[in-house]
């Protein structure tokens, strides 16, 4: 009889069929405008949602999938990031990934919630241009 039982991987359905385990965090207030700052989830995530709280739509959220996402801009057409303006609906992602890049165009207020799976971040691929993911930012291959 094997005691050894196998984990799920990024590609387990059951893992994402569950409730998600809640991941919260978010900004104390409007003190701070972040250039780039990276969320590490402790496992692979089944959604994620994020609120950009700001009175004005000109107080941008920005989040991307890679740390080269958000270094893209319109109006060179390399923008692999999506922007939530302030005061705007709650953005739900059903998405599976282990990293997450938020940036603020002036000092937010915001909070990021995700529901995160069983499956080890360890067993999900990095997402990047160069590893074939060329939505995320950085260098196709």
């Amino acid at each position: 009889m094997a005691i050894n039982h196998p984990k799920a991987g990024p590609n387990s359905v059951p893992a994402y069929q569950l409730s998600g385990i809640p991941y919260v965090t978010g900004s104390t207030g409007n003190i701070e405008t972040i250039t780039k700052k990276q969320f590490d989830f402790p496992y692979v995530t089944r959604f994620i949602t994020l609120v950009n709280m700001n009175g004005t739509a000109a107080h941008v959220l920005s989040a991307s999938f890679s740390t080269e996402g958000l270094d893209g801009t319109p109006l060179t057409g390399q923008q692999n990031y999506f922007a939530i303006p302030g005061n705007s609906t709650p953005v739900t992602l059903d998405v599976r990934c282990k990293t997450i890049y938020l940036s603020t165009s002036a000092p937010s207020h915001w909070s990021l919630c995700a529901g995160l799976t069983t499956i080890d971040k360890d067993q999900f691929p990095v997402l990047t241009g160069s590893n074939g993911f060329a939505g995320v930012g950085g260098a196709a291959t």
